[in-house]
């Protein structure tokens, strides 16, 4: 409605609610459910993606056996490989995370090793 010339009136502005970053990590190696023997090096590589404006990006990769490879300020839409050494037999999982302003991604990708 309208108001009289002079009045106060309380005006609330809002910029809605806070968006966090478009973002994305896929796993494009090894493919899902590779068998492996224990003591073998496995490749891992990552794709990183996401808003630049949601910068800086860490990007961390563990294994089954807890092993971590983290890169601080990652560059967004290039591939990263880390190389892991498998030591125990069983089953396990590749788990890539992509960490950018106060949000988070993962995926992952099992394996076997005998």
């Amino acid at each position: 409605g309208t108001v009289p010339c002079g009045t106060m009136v309380n005006i609330i502005v809002s910029t809605g609610p806070v968006n966090p970053p478009e973002m994305s990590v896929t796993i494009t190696a090894p493919a899902n459910g590779q068998v492996y023997r224990v003591g073998s090096i496995v490749t891992v590589k990552v794709l990183p993606q996401g808003d630049p404006a949601g910068r800086p990006y860490r990007l961390v990769v563990r294994n089954a056996e807890l092993s971590t490879r983290t890169v601080e300020n990652v560059t967004l839409g290039a591939e990263v490989s880390f190389n892991f050494r498998l030591t125990m037999s069983g089953s396990g999982s590749f788990t890539a995370y992509l960490e950018g302003g106060r949000s988070s991604v993962e995926t992952y990708c099992t394996y076997s090793v005998s």
